[in-house]
């Protein structure tokens, strides 16, 4: 008896992955994989089963067969659509914006979050972003990503201070403010982009553990 339907929802409840999550990880339609697991296709294509397989480190028949059990469940660490992108230091960032963008980057990891070729990533570097970014969050940025209100970005000044600030982006009558979020800081309080200070990157994830 084919236990497809089973199978993966045990696989799904082990890895603690959702149908949308394991569609966005594999490429498979969400709704392919709903029906197979209510059992409304109990006989999909090969080209379905084989990332679904895959991607749960089992073979096919393992995961359409009668007598499996998944105590420990794995998934694959090449997720479909996951990218690599430099992970930087603030000291190296002026020349990680000069450059292409991960050209020359000794460390890069993967993010499951859609970002372009000018994507990387950065710890915080200190705690004027707290309690929302505390010191050491891996933070992902997108420099083609377009500036909206409430978005959080990168600010690079180019006035003697010449240093990057994380701030929160606010527009108010065609004007940019900044402001970080600690409240123990003159910063909280917004203000006006000053001449000479520009957005350099945006901000796209957010990871407190890494």
């Amino acid at each position: 008896m084919n236990k497809l339907s089973e199978n993966l929802k045990t696989l799904l409840i082990n890895s603690k992955l959702s149908e949308r999550e394991l569609s966005r990880r594999t490429s498979v339609p969400q709704q392919v994989i709903n029906r197979i697991i209510v059992g409304k296709n109990t006989n999909p294509k090969l080209e379905t089963l084989l990332p679904l397989a895959s991607y749960f480190m089992v073979s096919v028949s393992q995961l359409i067969g009668d007598n499996i059990f998944f105590p420990d469940t794995k998934i694959s660490l090449n997720h479909s659509g996951w990218r690599k992108i430099p992970l930087t230091e603030l000291p190296n960032l002026s020349s990680l914006l000069l450059t292409e963008v991960g050209m020359n980057s000794k460390q890069m990891i993967e993010v499951d979050v859609e970002v372009s070729p000018k994507g990387f990533a950065i710890k915080m570097w200190d705690d004027s972003m707290e309690p929302k970014f505390p010191k050491g969050a891996l933070l992902v940025f997108d420099v083609g990503k377009k500036i909206k209100n409430g978005r959080f970005c990168i600010v690079y000044s180019h006035n003697k201070q010449k240093k990057y600030i994380f701030r929160q982006i606010m527009l108010k009558d065609k004007n940019l403010l900044i402001r970080c979020l600690n409240p123990k800081y003159s910063c909280f309080k917004s203000r006006l982009l000053e001449p000479g200070e520009e957005v350099v990157a945006v901000l796209i994830q957010a990871k407190i553990e890494y």
